[in-house]
């Protein structure tokens, strides 16, 4: 018996799935422009984030995970930040 070691063999490439928010980055690419602070004379709350509410609607998902999927898209650069405007958007760029 084996402690502490992976598989003997390692997956293959077409046996490892996407990561699940991969399959989001199409519809996230989509994002239309919108506000993550929009009433900057406030402290910044998430609950208040249009950006979040449309990660939050568009998927079904709560809260927590949404914050998750936004800020991993925007690493990712499938919704990218205008500092022009202050306003998020989608882009094309995502990984399939």
């Amino acid at each position: 018996m084996q402690h502490g070691k992976g598989p003997k063999t390692a997956p293959t490439k077409t046996e490892v799935p996407s990561t699940p928010p991969n399959r989001h980055w199409p519809l996230l690419a989509d994002m239309p422009t919108l506000s993550h602070w929009p009433d900057r004379s406030k402290p910044f709350d998430y609950a208040n984030s249009q950006a979040v509410a449309y990660v939050r609607d568009r998927f079904g998902i709560p809260m927590d995970l949404a914050i998750r999927v936004f800020h991993y898209a925007a690493y990712k650069k499938v919704i990218r930040f205008n500092r022009e405007t202050r306003l998020w958007h989608g882009t094309k760029g995502g990984a399939l």
